[in-house]
């Protein structure tokens, strides 16, 4: 029995349910790897489809060509590496060529896309399914050392080629197809085959993985034209979205007043009318309920003029960096905003990246450091303090000194001007006296 036997149920979420949802009733359709027929089947019975079929597994294809107009099986006919199968479906041409899960099983995928593109009418188109080796079940083996190969899923044993997004669109668009709808099939890492969790990764590498384009993707459903129609993507960015982050505000700090938003890591906006706390003089920001780096962090207040000024926080239980970058260095790590009387309404936006404990406590070490070192720093600066005082102090004695000397210089030439007047005034007098006394003889 073929490994691929699933039964001949469409089981919901599958592949095959979603190929046969996407086939139009009546079309004409050739399968590729129909393994013993469960979409085949449901095609002939339920749309009244013209089925062909390829499948190189002859004991699956004689089940499945139980439902088939023609079919093409085992090693010779049905094998996809050889051109034997399109020789000999020459002239036909479908509606639909439907291939799930088969390109990966090929030695040369881009020729045989090649042929299945010749076998399409104008206006056909080609359903394609191709797993996703990117998806994050096999990169967390990759990162624990491993890779192990299994009987079925992304890492089936009988895979020749692996694809991740961006190989497959550079295939579609060597054999120049194009693609006029693109969706997926999701998983979680816990869903896949893959035993492997993320157990024991770094919270940032975790945070990387999780938030990076197209990984949950299990495997890519893609409808292929011949001309460029208009894309319905349903991909969007690829950004999984069930990795959100709570932020909260409590305003004036009191856990009655408190407000929780969620958003995603990467783009965090929360709004705050004012207008129900009258009188509130401030808001108390925790950016998320884990240890992390928000940067891009940025709050403006509005005033009922609807004037919008950015304001700065005013202090942080984390590690600021600066106005626009906080380290949470524990969960609910705060930041706080003051408020001026007039805010009608907060607006907050950051971005924010998920630390493991060791960065924290590296960065907790840098920043004891950096406290020691200012407080050394405080130290000296107050030492060299003292010592321009004590300079100062003398500089102003000695300056007291010289000026008490200047005065002290000052009386002296002035005594010795009075003592030289005095003299003067003493010789004057015994001149006089002895003139006197000469002349009176």
């Amino acid at each position: 029995m073929s490994k691929y036997d699933f039964g001949y149920q469409l089981e919901a979420g599958s592949t095959n349910e979603w190929a046969f949802q996407m086939v139009q009733e009546n079309s004409r359709v050739l399968e590729i790897g129909p393994a013993i027929g469960n979409l085949t089947s449901h095609l002939v019975k339920d749309k009244h489809c013209t089925v062909d079929i390829v499948e190189i597994d002859e004991e699956a294809g004689k089940k499945a060509a139980e439902f088939a107009q023609r079919a093409q099986i085992g090693s010779v006919d049905g094998n996809l590496n050889t051109d034997t199968w399109y020789h000999n479906l020459q002239p036909e041409k479908y509606d639909y060529v439907i291939s799930l899960d088969v390109l990966e099983h090929l030695e040369n995928p881009e020729h045989v896309l090649q042929n299945l593109k010749k076998l399409l009418k104008e206006s056909g188109k080609i359903l394609l399914s191709v797993p996703n080796l990117a998806h994050n079940a096999v990169i967390l083996e990759l990162l624990q050392n491993n890779f192990r190969y299994h009987d079925l899923g992304l890492l089936d044993r009988t895979h020749v080629h692996f694809f991740a997004y961006e190989s497959m669109i550079k295939m579609i668009e060597d054999v120049q197809l194009h693609i006029n709808y693109i969706d997926a099939i999701k998983k979680a890492v816990s869903d896949t085959e893959i035993k492997c969790s993320f157990e024991g990764i770094p919270v940032e590498v975790e945070q990387y993985l999780k938030t990076r384009r197209f990984a949950d993707v299990y495997q890519y459903l893609v409808v292929l034209e011949k001309k460029e129609t208009e894309r319905i993507d349903k991909l969007k960015d690829g950004i999984i979205r069930q990795d959100m982050c709570q932020t909260k505000i409590l305003v004036d700090g009191l856990l009655k007043n408190q407000i929780i938003f969620q958003n995603h890591y990467d783009n965090v906006s929360v709004e705050v009318d004012m207008e129900g706390y009258k009188d509130a003089s401030s808001i108390r920001l925790v950016p998320v309920e884990n240890c992390a780096l928000v940067y891009g962090l940025h709050a403006y207040s509005i005033n009922e003029k609807g004037v919008k000024k950015e304001i700065g926080y005013n202090w942080t239980s984390g590690i600021g960096i600066d106005d626009n970058c906080v380290v949470l260095s524990e969960a609910s790590s705060e930041v706080n905003y003051l408020l001026e009387s007039d805010t009608k309404k907060v607006e907050i936006v950051f971005k924010c990246k998920l630390l493991s404990e060791t960065v924290i406590q590296g960065m907790q070490e840098l920043e004891k450091q950096k406290k020691q070192f200012l407080q050394l720093l405080n130290e000296k600066n107050n030492e060299i303090n003292e010592k321009n005082n004590e300079i100062n102090e003398r500089e102003i004695k000695q300056q007291e000194t010289e000026t008490e000397l200047y005065k002290v210089i000052e009386q002296k030439d002035m005594l010795n001007e009075e003592l030289t007047r005095i003299k003067s005034h003493i010789f004057y007098r015994i001149y006089m006296k002895l003139y006197r006394m000469l002349h009176r003889k």
